[in-house]
């Protein structure tokens, strides 16, 4: 996921990115 798809989310970009690998 690009930086925009994870701040869009609202959380931090490294804990959204942790996400995004898990899902």
């Amino acid at each position: 996921a690009n930086l925009n798809a994870i701040n869009r989310d609202g959380d931090t970009p490294l804990h959204s990115a942790i996400r995004y690998k898990h899902a």
